[in-house]
């Protein structure tokens, strides 16, 4: 009897472990991703119409969702995702440049530096749920 209780404790603490260690992320952060969301949706019909100034335009929500994402992670003490965050902006940033030269194959790879960086966290920090909500790893 002792040991079947023991069994039952175990897998309750395994099963909250596993419950807790993905978080649901705070409303400022889902508002960040949203946006990134945003980007990678508009991004290649902006360069596919040779629209520069979407492109920039673009490149800034993206920047500004990147700062936002650094900032949830420094104050989660986790330097590599603060870092891939910082990339991100980086890449934003260097993106809002190139569309100032309207330069198609420049804003392209640009474009695609951001979306590595988004893809790159996600693959590290985000779990995918069923129901298609993401929680933070």
């Amino acid at each position: 009897m002792q040991q079947r209780w023991f069994a039952v404790a175990v897998a309750v603490a395994l099963f909250g472990l596993g419950a807790s260690a993905a978080e649901k992320a705070p409303d400022t952060y889902v508002k960040a991703m949203k946006d990134l969301g945003g980007f990678a949706a508009g991004i290649d019909k902006a360069i596919g119409a040779d629209d520069f100034d979407a492109v920039a335009t673009l490149a800034v929500q993206a920047r500004e969702a990147f700062a936002v994402t650094e900032t949830y992670w420094k104050e989660k003490n986790d330097g590599e995702a603060a870092g891939q965050a910082l990339e991100g902006y980086k890449s934003a940033a260097d993106l809002n440049v190139v569309a100032g030269f309207k330069n198609k194959e420049g804003v392209a790879y640009s474009a695609m530096e951001v979306k590595n960086s988004c893809g790159a966290c996600h693959t590290k920090h985000r779990d995918q749920q069923p129901d298609g909500t993401s929680l933070i790893k």
